[in-house]
């Protein structure tokens, strides 16, 4: 999924993917993992070093069976405020995909089709599989 997202946005956004460092804030010290970010290039200048600074524009995250719901919820919510533009939640289990943004938060089904960032859209099935052959190591 990372490949296909540097593709696509590698013109206008820095991509990075295994969980990136996220630096929420200094005091008290806030630290995140995330599967995925893309930022824009306009926010960050320079291809980042060490723990991200800045809201990424967008926030991919692969829930694993092990990842409680307090868990998962806390850390939408520090992304919330911390400023990320869209958060995609993908529960693989569950097959389906969650979406948090400034419009609120959305679930899409197997059938439906989710749009990432600035018209980079996936099938549902078809994020499914990419996250399915990156585990994989396909």
């Amino acid at each position: 999924m990372a490949a296909v997202l540097r593709s696509k946005l590698a013109i206008r956004y820095w991509v990075a993917s295994g969980e990136v460092g996220l630096l929420l804030s200094r005091s008290p010290l806030t630290l995140r993992g995330a599967d995925v970010v893309a930022v824009g290039k306009d926010r960050l200048k320079g291809v980042p070093k060490g723990a991200i600074e800045v809201p990424p524009d967008l926030i991919v995250e692969i829930v694993s069976p092990s990842d409680g719901l307090p868990y998962i919820i806390e850390k939408m919510e520090d992304y919330r405020k911390w400023g990320v533009k869209r958060q995609v939640w993908v529960f693989p289990e569950d097959r389906e995909v969650v979406v948090v943004d400034e419009g609120g938060v959305r679930a899409f089904g197997e059938g439906d089709e989710v749009e990432l960032l600035e018209g980079v859209k996936f099938r549902l099935k078809d994020l499914l599989k990419e996250v399915e052959d990156e585990g994989r190591g396909s």
